[in-house]
This record gives C-alpha cells, sequence and structure tokens, in this order.
C-alpha cells in the first residue's frame, strides 16, 4: 500500500560555515521501485502573494482535507526576534510542486513567537489546534495557550485564546513538546527552557474543543 509522505520546510542549516534558515521544502517518500525504498524530493515552490521566506522555530502541521501544510510563527534568522504573527499556508499541487498563500484568518491572534509548540486534532466538521508558549520579541517568554479552530467545509480558521483555567498556569517556557491526545481532546506538555535553565515538569489541560463534552478545564502538574 502507499504511504503517507512527509515534508519538511525551513529550520537550520549550514551555509560554508555559518548557521542561517532555509527556506526549501522537501518530501520524503517511499519508492515503490528499486532498491532505495525512501528518497528525498526538493519541491518547486511558486509564491504569487508572497511567502514566509527563511524560518526556523516554526510550527507546522498538514491539513489533510485541503493537501496543504499550516505554517505558525518561528523568525527567519538562527537568533534574533520572532518574524511575524501570519499563518502561511503551502498548498501541494503535485508530487513535485507547492504554492505558498494566506488563508483566511478571524479572531485576535497570538503574538508572533518561535520556540512555541503546537498540538493538531482532526476531527468532523472542525479541527483544533493548540498553541502554548514560545519565545516572543526581545527574548520575552510566554505561558499563553490559543486554539485555532479549522473548518474544512469553509476554509475558515479562527485564533480564540483559552482563558479563566484552573489549577497553576505553567511557567513561561519555550522549546517544550505538547501532544494533543484525541481520545480525551487534551494536551500534554513537558519541559521547556526558562530563562535560567530547563525544566522536567509535565503538565496537561482538558481543552475547549468545539465538538467536545464533560472536558475538565485546568492545569494539572505530574511532575
Amino acid at each position: 500500500s502507499a504511504a503517507t509522505p512527509m515534508f519538511v520546510f525551513g529550520g537550520i542549516r549550514d551555509s560554508l560555515g555559518t548557521e542561517v534558515a532555509s527556506s526549501e521544502v522537501w518530501r520524503l517518500y517511499r519508492e515503490t521501485t528499486g532498491q532505495i525504498p525512501w528518497r528525498w524530493k526538493k519541491l518547486q515552490i511558486s509564491a504569487p502573494d508572497g511567502s514566509p521566506g527563511p524560518r526556523a522555530g516554526h510550527t507546522a502541521f498538514f491539513d489533510e482535507p485541503r493537501n496543504r501544510m499550516l505554517i505558525f510563527g518561528g523568525r527567519s534568522t538562527p537568533t534574533g526576534s520572532p518574524t511575524d504573527d501570519q499563518i502561511w499556508s503551502l498548498t501541494f499541487d503535485t508530487d513535485t510542486t507547492a504554492t505558498w498563500g494566506k488563508p483566511t484568518v478571524f479572531g485576535t491572534k497570538p503574538a508572533a513567537r518561535f520556540d512555541h509548540a503546537w498540538g493538531y486534532d482532526q476531527i468532523t466538521p472542525d479541527s483544533v489546534i493548540a498553541v502554548f508558549g514560545g519565545e516572543g520579541a526581545g527574548g520575552a517568554l510566554m505561558s499563553d495557550l490559543w486554539k485555532l479552530r479549522v473548518n474544512p467545509v469553509h476554509d475558515v480558521l479562527t485564533w480564540e485564546e483559552v482563558t479563566g483555567m484552573a489549577g497553576n498556569t505553567p511557567s513561561p517556557r519555550s522549546q517544550h513538546a505538547m501532544t494533543y491526545e484525541r481520545g480525551s481532546h487534551r494536551i500534554s506538555v513537558f519541559g521547556g527552557k526558562l530563562v535560567g535553565g530547563a525544566l522536567d515538569d509535565t503538565l496537561h489541560i482538558g481543552v475547549f474543543h468545539p465538538h467536545a463534552t464533560n472536558q475538565t478545564k485546568g492545569w494539572i502538574n505530574y511532575a
């Protein structure tokens, strides 16, 4: 059976001994013939309405109903402030070509950031992306929680900040890990970086899902 390909955008690469942010898009796919089971292919990209440019410290996920990747956050250099607070979409036109675009987004947007984390829960008819933490302009660490609702029917994206949570809000952090559990509609956050060092705490939260019921709304520390 055909295997789902993996797409990679941006990141840090070496350029003549100097670290730079990349704007390349690559596809890792399974070869049906030949002796090499998996192959990398660099995609040809068009950007009639602009593009995010070189990017590192961003997050991305594959929006399967529309065969596209959605990008949020990041910065254009290995050091410095975040580039923008824009959601970018990369639609895969063919196996070798893709097009950058700007989807319609409603609601108050989160502040620009990098080294944040997000988790994705896809159900019908809406999908939800949870965004937590990260580092903003001037090195400010964040502890805010947002959800981005993706309506696959009308191609509408809507930001909403999740506030009024019970429990102790996690410390502001960046470079943490996060997962989204589909069955329970909750996220789990582990670790991250503080101004003074690293963290090893584990938390989870019941997230407002538009179609979930009986959800606990609060932070719980398991460590």
